[in-house]
């Protein structure tokens, strides 16, 4: 089924890589229980950091030339 029909706050890990990643971000995010970690693909990309800071502080794990991970948790 689709993550919505499972209900707020059912996830502790979201992975997000691949097309949209900008409503993903907030989507998954929202699937998010308190603790719970959001992963971001392709992080070094600047059109995701917008997306990332209005859901929290993310952290952006040491810069790789290609596919930067960053890190987002919920309190």
């Amino acid at each position: 089924g689709k993550p919505r029909s499972l209900g707020a706050a059912a996830f502790d890990f979201v992975l997000v890589d691949g097309r949209a990643r900008r409503f993903c971000i907030q989507e998954g995010f929202g699937l998010l229980r308190a603790g719970g970690l959001l992963i971001l693909h392709d992080a070094q990309r600047t059109d995701y950091h917008d997306a990332l800071q209005a859901q929290g502080a993310p952290v952006f794990l040491t810069p790789w030339k290609q596919g930067q991970v960053c890190l987002l948790r919920k309190p």
